[in-house]
């Protein structure tokens, strides 16, 4: 998938899907390379089909704003999305695992799991969270998110580890990361309103954490 400029040109984006496997292929887009969606604010709501059982396998990733990415568009749901065996890096690469929405957007996000992953640059945050996407932090459906489990992940260089953004009273429920190395971060992590992060044999800049 070679779209490495303009607007909203994705990868590849299933959409309301179930039983999905996107192995073996290579991404360069100007947007995010896999983007997992479950419909948009009122029509999602009438639709409300979610997206289940993803598997993204033995994938490379280049540019993009992220690797794997769910969201922005959560309202029907999205659950069970498995990562594995991805390589990952360009200067244009912002984020390596994403998760963006908002609480107009509502639904749930939950059971992901990310299994060595090698990151060698990312642009912006390795692993980001936020749940303010488009600036938006208030609203009458706020998502549920969480239950994000990450293993084997090795980044070279990046801003940051870690840009984990919940909302004030409906926090991120719970990402643990473990047996991971971030080698070359130059900013302290952002993690805001996040119950239950838990990192297990993490190591950024050479330090146990």
């Amino acid at each position: 998938m070679d779209s490495p400029r303009g607007p909203n040109n994705d990868g590849c984006d299933p959409e309301s899907c179930e039983d999905v496997l996107i192995e073996r292929c290579e991404f360069n887009t100007g947007d995010d390379c896999v983007a997992i969606k479950a419909g948009k604010n009122a029509d999602g709501r009438r639709v409300n089909e979610p997206s289940m059982n993803v598997l993204v396998d033995s994938c490379v990733m280049r540019d993009g704003n992220g690797g794997v990415t769910v969201g922005s568009e959560t309202t029907g749901g999205v659950r069970w999305v498995f990562a594995w065996n991805c390589t990952m890096s360009s200067a244009r690469l912002e984020r390596a695992i994403r998760v963006k929405t908002n609480p107009e957007r509502g639904g749930y996000v939950r059971d992901l799991y990310f299994r060595d992953i090698t990151v060698g640059q990312a642009a912006d945050s390795v692993v980001e969270v936020a749940l303010n996407y488009e600036n938006k932090h208030t609203g009458p459906y706020f998502p549920d998110v969480g239950t994000i489990d990450i293993r084997g992940l090795r980044a070279g260089k990046a801003p940051r580890a870690f840009y984990l953004i919940g909302n004030p009273g409906n926090p991120i429920k719970g990402v643990t990361v473990r047996n991971s190395v971030f080698e070359e971060m130059a900013e302290a992590d952002v993690v805001t309103d996040v119950s239950g992060f838990g990192l297990r044999n993490v190591w950024v800049n050479g330090r146990r954490v």
